[in-house]
């Protein structure tokens, strides 16, 4: 837990840092909603969600990148009795291809992820069985993707799919692994 509050923290003062830098017109900030899609047996377990995103960017055109920090926050739900919720700290790359109305990107980056699961009462879905239980867990993960910039000037609309894996999280054995798409507004 010291872990998820640390990262939170953390998160807060460098979205507020960069925001400030934002009014100066070097950096940028935005706010996401995204559909995500656990796989594997995290896929099996639980169903596909929504999530929410707060992003900060800053752009280092001596080296063509842009450096984005992200604190979000994703609800997982298996059945009735079983749920989690996953927030991250991301801190990523995104490389941009320049020159059209949209900007084609690339992105990866690491992150600390903060799980917390809950199950009332003993059971399966779909062939995972769980115990009850009430349990928080971190982890540091890892993402990877692509998307578009859509607009242009200050204002932009960022479209992504990205592959998150947090190895230190599991179900039966396997790591904490879903697909997030991603439709926002950035400033």
């Amino acid at each position: 837990m010291k872990i998820g509050f640390a990262s939170a923290v953390l998160g807060v003062c460098a979205l507020t840092r960069v925001g400030a830098a934002a009014a100066q017109g070097r950096s940028a900030i935005g706010i996401s909603a995204e559909a995500t899609n656990p796989s594997g047996p995290w896929g099996q377990a639980f169903n596909a969600n929504f999530g929410a995103e707060l992003f900060a960017k800053k752009q280092f055109q001596d080296y063509g990148i842009t450096g984005r920090l992200g604190l979000a926050y994703r609800p997982f739900t298996a059945s009735s009795s079983w749920h989690m919720s996953l927030t991250s700290l991301e801190g990523s790359a995104e490389h941009a291809f320049r020159g059209l109305p949209f900007s084609p990107i690339l992105l990866g980056g690491l992150g600390v992820y903060s799980a917390a699961e809950k199950a009332t009462v003993a059971g399966g879905t779909n062939g995972i069985f769980h115990d009850p239980m009430d349990r928080r867990s971190e982890s540091l993960g890892g993402v990877i993707g692509g998307g578009f910039d859509i607009g242009a000037g200050s204002v932009k609309i960022p479209l992504r799919i990205t592959y998150h894996r947090v190895p230190g999280i599991h179900v039966q054995g396997d790591p904490l692994a879903f697909t997030s798409f991603s439709l926002g507004i950035q400033f």
